[in-house]
């Protein structure tokens, strides 16, 4: 499969899970992960023509997790969780691969990342961690 065939198309939130613990200020740090689920749903275009290239939505859902602590303590102050799929579309004919989510994992991640980014960010607006640095991009490989 060549990826320039492969166009982000968005994502649909499934599931939050918003737990806070205590409200104390401070210093502290956050654990900050996206994970894709390798179980690719892929969804054809019936309505397409014989003149136009096939199009294929690629569904890949997708956990993100932030967890925000207490400095000194350690003590768990917030656990944001987020399920969602990320949409894609796959134009042309490539023959789609089972293990597409991990061959291209990390082109994957970089879309992901941005959209887990937006969505954190507009539930954490109206409170007390509003202004939580989000990374915008993927991590660094482990």
């Amino acid at each position: 499969m060549d990826i320039k065939n492969l166009f982000y198309k968005g994502h649909n939130l499934t599931s939050v899970d918003f737990d806070i613990y205590s409200e104390r200020e401070g210093k502290g740090y956050f654990n900050y992960s996206n994970q894709i689920n390798n179980d690719v749903v892929v969804v054809e275009d019936l309505s397409h023509s014989d003149s136009e290239p096939l199009k294929r939505d690629i569904q890949i859902e997708v956990t993100s997790l932030l967890e925000g602590f207490e400095q000194e303590s350690e003590v768990k102050i917030f656990s944001l969780k987020l399920k969602f799929t990320a949409i894609f579309c796959l134009y042309g004919d490539d023959v789609l691969e089972e293990s597409i989510a991990q061959d291209n994992e990390w082109f994957f991640l970089n879309f992901v990342a941005q959209s887990a980014k937006q969505m954190i960010e507009s539930i954490l607006e109206n409170t007390f961690l509003k202004g939580i640095p989000i990374p915008a991009h993927r991590g660094p490989e482990s």
